[in-house]
């Protein structure tokens, strides 16, 4: 998916949050920003959302989009409170640039299969109430209580790539198990 312009799909809502779905259940989709700039002269990267939460139907590649435009009157960008994979192979690509809070392998729901985070491009630096915070990277669910929601059934991996860098890196999850291996891959950058 080439992205022309700003879609700026408003989402719906689940568990409180204003959510977007992204991708194609069976199917591996990429979304990226075109090189030519829009007929108002706007040149990308373009935003997918003005959303709070990104959900995975199927494998997705980003590159060179933001996910979510700020709510000023700019055009600049605004950071994603959740994304969840679903259990989906999820690539954030070298020249992607996104603040999102928290990653997910897995879901807010119990998810059966494989969840496959691979992180090369920036999705660091979003700012919390006037201060600079740490994006978190899970390999699994997300459940605000201990509970059997976001339960990943199915082997985690984690590849960290050398464009990208973070304070925290988990392989389970938020107060949600895994049932399965977890494997995660840092990748040094070249000397």
């Amino acid at each position: 998916v080439i992205l022309t312009d700003d879609v700026g799909h408003s989402g719906e809502s689940k568990n409180g949050a204003t959510v977007m779905y992204v991708g194609v259940a069976g199917r591996h989709v990429t979304y990226k920003s075109s090189s030519e700039p829009t007929e108002e002269g706007v040149a990308g990267p373009f935003f997918i959302t003005s959303c709070t939460s990104m959900y995975a139907n199927g494998d997705v590649t980003f590159e060179n989009v933001w996910l979510n435009r700020s709510q000023s009157a700019n055009r600049t960008q605004g950071t994603i409170s959740s994304f969840y994979g679903c259990g989906h192979t999820i690539e954030f690509a070298e020249n992607f640039k996104s603040p999102i809070a928290n990653i997910y392998g897995g879901s807010t729901d119990n998810v059966t299969g494989n969840p496959h985070l691979i992180i090369n491009g920036d999705v660091t630096s979003w700012n919390y109430n006037g201060s600079a915070a740490e994006t978190e990277v899970y390999g699994g669910g997300y459940h605000k209580s201990t509970s059997q929601k976001g339960k990943v059934t199915g082997n985690v991996t984690i590849d960290i790539r050398e464009k990208s860098s973070f304070a925290w890196v988990y392989g389970g999850g938020y107060n949600a198990g895994i049932e399965g291996d977890i494997t995660i891959n840092l990748e040094a950058a070249p000397n």
